[in-house]
């Protein structure tokens, strides 16, 4: 769990320095009761395009649909830095950040 947190930590910090805290929010994940998982979002050139689900093991990462009509990145696109990348049925991408280091390929990702 402190590998998490400091995953967390760590891709917050990097998206807050380079688009401001206005651009991130948080909320009860849908289906989440009290003290349970938070949806954390992300705003950069449109609205809602990230989000993040922190978990026990990994934060679950979702490349959005709004994001993905941008046309910045793909799946192939992702799968570059995260092999385990995936098309979800909402036809979201969603990939598993583990470790800070991976934090930090995220964040070059959606920060670039």
């Amino acid at each position: 769990m402190p590998e998490v947190r400091t995953t967390f930590d760590t891709l917050l910090d990097a998206f807050r320095d380079d688009h401001g805290s206005r651009s991130i929010s948080a909320r009860p994940a849908p289906g989440a009761g009290p003290g349970q998982k938070v949806d954390v979002r992300f705003d950069k050139d449109v609205a809602q395009g990230f989000a993040f689900i922190p978990t026990a093991e990994w934060l679950l990462f979702y490349v959005r649909k709004p994001e993905l009509k941008h046309g910045r990145l793909s799946l192939a696109t992702v799968r570059k830095a995260f092999s385990d990348a995936e098309m979800n049925p909402s036809g979201e991408i969603i990939f598993r950040i583990r470790s800070r280091a991976e934090a930090f390929h995220a964040a070059a990702l959606i920060c670039s």
